[in-house]
């Protein structure tokens, strides 16, 4: 079995440097997938709304047998559920997709600048959070300047910040601070050929903030 050293976020919480990426699998690929990675070792299932395959997923990680305290479960919050009402109602239905009574990062998906509702749906998260239904919120694809807006409308600051990478970009997008996750097969392509980085802000890493 593989081991995989982790991260600490700024809430204190671990986060596995390497773990799987579900897009774009299928429900019952990503049954299978999930079900095999955790049986080899990985912690880190990271999945989405948009994907389209969050019951896949639950499924693959209630048979794998694995303690569910040992699992990090990431999905995400689409852009079209953008609002405070609309983002604990999309958390909910994510929630029973998943068939978990908790997720362990929640993201949102993309900050939607056009729409302007972000930092609503990231006050919405908070309360998830505080309510104990999400261990950790973070966001996906969001500048230095949306990530600014939050913390200063909330006091709260994202536990990581995601963004995709692949060898053959030449925006080096993924800083030494990160974890990456290996991506979904592709016509072809091996599980590691693209990454995710999760960004963990060097200036915001003490457990000791709110995050």
């Amino acid at each position: 079995m593989i081991s995989i050293p982790t991260h600490t976020l700024n809430d204190g919480t671990p986060l596995p440097a390497l773990g799987l990426g579900t897009w774009p699998m299928t429900d019952d690929e990503a049954r299978r997938a999930v079900r095999e990675s955790l049986e080899t070792g990985y912690r880190l299932i990271d999945t989405a709304t948009n994907y389209r395959n969050e019951t896949g997923v639950g499924r693959g990680v209630a048979d794998s047998g694995v303690p569910r305290e040992e699992i990090v479960v990431t999905t995400k919050l689409p852009g079209r559920h953008h609002g405070y009402e609309e983002t604990l109602a999309s958390f909910e239905e994510s929630r029973a997709r998943l068939g978990l009574e908790y997720v362990d990062l929640y993201l949102i998906h993309w900050p939607l600048p056009r729409v302007d509702k972000y930092a609503d749906s990231w006050k919405a998260m908070v309360k998830l959070r505080d309510d104990g239904l999400v261990r950790s919120i973070g966001v996906s694809n969001f500048t230095a300047g949306h990530i600014e807006r939050l913390e200063k409308e909330t006091g709260v600051l994202p536990s990581v910040n995601q963004s995709n990478c692949t060898r053959s970009s030449r925006r080096r997008s993924c800083a030494p601070s990160t974890s990456a996750r290996a991506s979904a097969p592709r016509a072809g392509v091996p599980w590691a050929a693209a990454a995710t980085c999760w960004t963990i802000p060097p200036w915001r890493r003490s457990p000791t903030r709110t995050a």
